[in-house]
This record gives C-alpha cells, sequence and structure tokens, in this order.
C-alpha cells in the first residue's frame, strides 16, 4: 500500500519533542513534522504530555448551537430547547473527551461553552443558579458527564480481558478508573443507567452542600 505523504505527518509527544529533526522519508517522499494533525475527528499537538485542541469542537458546537437559538424567537419552552441543544450540539463538543488529559484551561474554557445554552436560557452567568438549573432539569455539569463518560469508556476496555484495550488500561488506565469508582462509589458490573444515577446523586448532594 502506497503512502500518501500529502495527507500524512509526523509529530513527537514527550520531552524532546521540539528537538529538531529531518523529516522521515518514505522511499522518495519525505513525511515533514507537524505541531498538530487530527485524528478520528480530534485535534492532536504536539507537546511534552499527550494533549488535544479544543477550539475546533467548540466552533462546532457554538455553530450547531447559534443555528437552534438563533431561529427560536420564544425561549419559555426551555425543556425542549434544552432537549435540543444536548441531542444535537453537546457531542461535538464532548466528543473524544473520555480519551483526553485536559488541562485546567481546557476544562474552563469547555465549561463556559457547555454552560452557553443555561445562560441563553435562563438568562444569568451566576455559577450556583447554573448548577441548580442543570441540576432541576435533569442535566449534568461538564465536570460530571466527562467522568461518566470516562468511566463508560474505561469499563468498555476492561471488558473484554484478554484484549489489548484491557492490557492497555491495565498499564495506564487502571488508576484512574479506580479514583473514579471510589469517588462515585460504582464498579463494572453497574448498568450505564446505575452508573448515571449514582453520579447524579453524587450532583445532588453537591447542591445541597
Amino acid at each position: 500500500m502506497k503512502l500518501n505523504v500529502a495527507k500524512s505527518g509526523a509529530m513527537r509527544i514527550g520531552d524532546r519533542w521540539q528537538s529538531v529533526l529531518p523529516n522521515l522519508r518514505v522511499g522518495e517522499d519525505e513525511v515533514v513534522w507537524v505541531k498538530e494533525m487530527t485524528y478520528l475527528g480530534v485535534v492532536i499537538v504536539a507537546g511534552r504530555t499527550f494533549s488535544i485542541d479544543c477550539h475546533l469542537a467548540k466552533r462546532k458546537y457554538y455553530g450547531s448551537l447559534n443555528a437552534i437559538l438563533g431561529r427560536v424567537a420564544d425561549m419559555s419552552a426551555t425543556s425542549v430547547l434544552l432537549h435540543l441543544t444536548f441531542t444535537n450540539c453537546s457531542p461535538a463538543l464532548l466528543y473524544g473527551l473520555e480519551a483526553s488529559n485536559l488541562t485546567k484551561a481546557q476544562l474552563k474554557s469547555l465549561t463556559c461553552a457547555y454552560n452557553a445554552s443555561f445562560f441563553k436560557l435562563f438568562g444569568t452567568f451566576d455559577a450556583e443558579v447554573i448548577k441548580n438549573c442543570q441540576f432541576y432539569s435533569g442535566y449534568l455539569p461538564l465536570n460530571l458527564a466527562i467522568d461518566l463518560k470516562v468511566l463508560k469508556f474505561l469499563h468498555s476496555m476492561k471488558a473484554i480481558p484478554m484484549s489489548p484495550t484491557a492490557a492497555l488500561l491495565g498499564f495506564e488506565g487502571g488508576g484512574e478508573l479506580r479514583v473514579l469508582e471510589q469517588k462515585y462509589g460504582v464498579n463494572d458490573l453497574m448498568s450505564p443507567m446505575a452508573i448515571k444515577m449514582k453520579i447524579r446523586a453524587f450532583f445532588a448532594a453537591l447542591c445541597t452542600e
């Protein structure tokens, strides 16, 4: 199979990621070094540690959100509008986050985008009010929604004991999985719905503090 070098790139992630190196060669062709690349819809960036660029996801999210809310004159049907936004917009924002390590700055930026529909529909930027609006509307805040996705992702990796993904989980993700399971009191024998209810109960406790 011939490699299409025009659509290929090489990237370094690690301590020497900024080292200057000659381009890789495949036969007579060269594969250039790049600072970022898109793989399965996720923009991966070169750096000391594995990280992603969230700007593309945010742009897609805001585009679909504005397409919905920009055409609605009456904002009183909040439950319907929230359902539309979370069904059609949020997947673009949350895509791939279960396999990513977000920085605090990235999480803060994504949280602002995630809360945009609540800002618009409930007319407030107060974090405490937004938290209660999310709880009583039946939605999780972004950090808990990501934890739910991570638990589902890691449990799916663990589901086939002899698979390469299960081995990878044992090397790299086992600690993260144990921390999340202890935090919410869940395990891989529970159904996804049961795990979601546990996380929602955790959210309820936060709202009553």
